[in-house]
This record gives structure tokens, C-alpha cells and sequence, in this order.
């Protein structure tokens, strides 16, 4: 295989990192950046508008209420009423 030389800067901190992981696999610096290359290189393209297929999915999730003002006094009644049923268990024990 060829090699082609390549040149890039990393930070002291990444460098340092680099240094103690390939020391602890017992590999080059060169050889840990390539094992690192060709794991990203492998990984599947990200779908750029993979939002827009989570936006269909989620469609109609909010269909049963009006509002979300609708739901959050809902949720506070609901709240209110458990923090009664606690305060007057209190009162009682």
C-alpha cells in the first residue's frame, strides 16, 4: 500500500492523549490516527435531513389537546391535587 504524507495540527491536550494511548496499545502515534481515519471513514453518511423524517413520526403527538397551555393546567391540577392528598395524609399521621 502507498502511503501519502499527510500534515495537521492538533492541541497540546490532544497531543498529550495521543501520545499516552498509543503508547498504552503499543502502537505508533501514525498507526492510532489511521486506525481513527478509517473508523470514521466506514461509519454511514448522517442523512442531513434525518430531522424531517423524526417530524413525520412525531405528527399528531399533540392531537388531543388545543393548547399547550391546555396541557400544562392539566398537569398543575393533577399536581395540586397529589400535594393535597399528601398534605392531608401528613395532617392525619
Amino acid at each position: 500500500m502507498t502511503m501519502i504524507r499527510k500534515q495537521f495540527f492538533i492541541d497540546r491536550e490532544a497531543s498529550a492523549r495521543l501520545k499516552r494511548a498509543a503508547a498504552a496499545r503499543g502502537v505508533s502515534e501514525a498507526e492510532l490516527i489511521r486506525e481513527g481515519l478509517e473508523i470514521v471513514l466506514n461509519e454511514p453518511a448522517k442523512d442531513p435531513d434525518a430531522w424531517k423524517a423524526a417530524l413525520v413520526v412525531s405528527k399528531g403527538i399533540w392531537s388531543d389537546h388545543e393548547t399547550i397551555e391546555a396541557v400544562m393546567a392539566e398537569r398543575r391540577a393533577s399536581r395540586a391535587k397529589r400535594r393535597s392528598k399528601t398534605t392531608a395524609r401528613q395532617r392525619s399521621a
